[in-house]
């Protein structure tokens, strides 16, 4: 991925947040941060139940950049996260 790429996604990033904020700050707020919890323990379960299968799929592991992605997409970011691990 190219520099201008990432930017222009952090500047989306940024766009959807305040836009969330501005509408409805407090609920926004708490389904963000909700749905990023959420996540997170999807995301730890996951790599348990896998590691205790014996199978091995490669990820970065749990930090802010998979909970802040959980946290926009929901479930299809958990399944995009665990695919590019999959076939990276």
């Amino acid at each position: 991925m190219s520099d201008n790429f990432i930017i222009l996604i952090i500047v989306a990033a940024a766009a959807i947040i305040g836009i969330l904020f501005a509408t409805n700050r407090k609920r926004a707020a708490a389904g963000l941060a909700a749905k990023g919890a959420l996540g997170g323990v999807a995301i730890w379960g996951i790599n348990y139940g896998v590691a205790f299968l014996g199978l091995s799929i490669i990820l970065p592991g749990l930090n802010l950049l998979t909970i802040a992605l959980v946290a926009f997409l929901g479930l299809p970011g958990i399944v995009m996260i665990y695919g590019i691990g999959f076939f990276a």
